[in-house]
């Protein structure tokens, strides 16, 4: 088995896929308008989410960034339009080692610049999260 770093394990596709039968088994939600929870629809949830490398890239460098943060979602068009309504999704934030030992999120608390500066919440750095991967199904499926 490939290792990468720190020593942790890799993992093959066959480990992968029954990861990801293990999550689909476990999560519940419930659609719009309806208050009871559901298995997971492998023809309407999203099944995963892909990222260029340049974006990824980009996120680490604006950031300044030595580490990754996988958030699990699902978006909401009230909080934030997309064309994912309601679909699971993973964001992406960019993480800094204080030198204390914990890995911190480098992601404002605000959207404004100002408000930013303000905060006073992040003295390492901070920007957003990444949020616009593509979604399968409907795009980019394996």
């Amino acid at each position: 088995m490939a290792s990468t770093n720190k020593g942790y394990p890799g993992v093959t596709k066959a480990q992968l896929e029954k990861l990801v039968a293990n999550y689909r088994r476990s999560i519940k939600k419930t659609r719009k308008g309806s208050l009871q929870p559901i298995d997971h629809d492998a023809k309407r949830d999203s099944n995963s989410v892909w990222f260029s490398r340049a974006s990824v890239e980009e996120l680490f460098k604006a950031n300044n960034a030595d580490g990754l943060r996988v958030y699990f979602a699902v978006h909401d068009n009230e909080t934030m339009a997309t064309e994912y309504d309601d679909m699971l999704t993973v964001i992406l934030v960019a993480t800094k080692n204080n030198g204390r030992g914990k890995d911190e999120d480098q992601i404002f608390d605000k959207e404004d610049t100002n408000e930013k500066a303000l905060t006073g919440t992040d003295p390492i750095g901070g920007g957003s999260g990444l949020n616009h991967g593509k979604i399968c199904p409907p795009a980019n499926c394996p």
